[in-house]
């Protein structure tokens, strides 16, 4: 059996620090379709078909912020992988599999948005002076429920992680403050089990 390692590998050194872990992506590439999107889109449309409402999940108010991430990735998904995504007058079409619904104007934008690429899409808006989980369309997640986070500030949602707030929580919160509309930024979440 041929198992692919994984691409990003931050505890390889064996040393572990608490980071906020963000990083400048490419933004010519800021969406990554590998060797599992066949197996991970079909596990996702299954999902979406019987367990809806705990993969897609939105606040009232941030229908603008949706659109504009569907928006956004209608424009750079086609540009950046041509093979897969193409943009016609009746919307996207995609060449490999996926969960459909990607031209359903009934749906949200959020749910959408998370039928078009294999990774969980999440918005978090600012609110009240805090960047709270507005919506997410959430396949698979690290040990945690969509319901459960969303409406929370970012110190609520990683309230579990020992050690955020005292010595992450308000570097995040700066980071966040200093973002440009340009600019993409990635960061992986690992999660052990034991």
């Amino acid at each position: 059996m041929n198992i692919a390692l994984p691409r990003y590998t931050p505890y390889a050194s064996g040393q572990h620090k608490l980071s906020v872990g963000l990083q400048p992506a490419d933004p010519h590439h800021w969406f990554e379709p590998d060797h599992q999107w066949a197996e991970q889109m079909a596990n996702k449309a299954v999902l979406l078909r019987f367990r809806h409402d705990a993969v897609v999940a939105a606040l009232p108010g941030s229908g603008p912020a949706q659109e504009e991430l569907l928006g956004r990735m209608w424009d750079h998904l086609p540009l950046a992988f041509p093979g897969r995504y193409q943009l016609e007058p009746e919307g996207m079409r995609l060449r490999d599999l996926h969960p459909g619904g990607i031209n359903d104007n009934a749906l949200s934008a959020i749910d959408r948005a998370g039928r078009l690429v294999q990774e969980d899409v999440s918005l978090l808006e600012l609110r009240k002076g805090a960047y709270v989980l507005t919506a997410a369309s959430l396949a698979a997640p690290s040990g945690w429920h969509l319901h459960e986070k969303l409406g929370q500030p970012l110190l609520g949602i990683h309230a579990p992680v020992p050690g955020y707030e005292a010595e992450l929580g308000h570097r995040v919160q700066r980071i966040f403050e200093g973002l440009r509309s340009d600019q993409v930024l990635w960061r992986g979440d690992f999660f052990f089990f034991t």
